[in-house]
């Protein structure tokens, strides 16, 4: 059975001004058939542009519908994987290990 949980990195909320930017979505971690995976997203709640950079690119959540959930990428199990989120010039690190065939949803 699939393993849902969610992960709030809502520590990030201490949003203040900024410019929305446009949803861009790239690779975040390097995965391939011979890789057991599990299954991260990003999903930006709040009021100013998220980046994400991890592993091997960066993607941008912006504030308006349709920007602000990522979509559900492959990521190796069973390995902690680190991602450094950007809001309004702060930024804050977030660390999760998912497991094969688990979805987990980082706010």
């Amino acid at each position: 059975m699939v393993g849902w949980r969610v992960g709030l990195a809502c520590g990030l909320a201490l949003l203040a001004g900024g410019q929305p930017a446009a949803a861009a979505e790239g690779k975040l971690y390097e995965t391939g058939p011979s890789v057991v995976s599990g299954y991260v997203r990003f999903v930006n709640a709040g009021t100013v542009a998220a980046t994400i950079a991890a592993g091997a690119g960066t993607a941008v959540l912006g504030t308006a519908d349709g920007e602000r959930i990522g979509t559900f990428q492959a990521v190796p199990a069973r390995q902690p994987l680190t991602a450094t989120i950007g809001m309004a010039g702060q930024d804050g690190v977030v660390t999760v290990t998912v497991q094969p065939d688990e979805f987990v949803t980082i706010a």
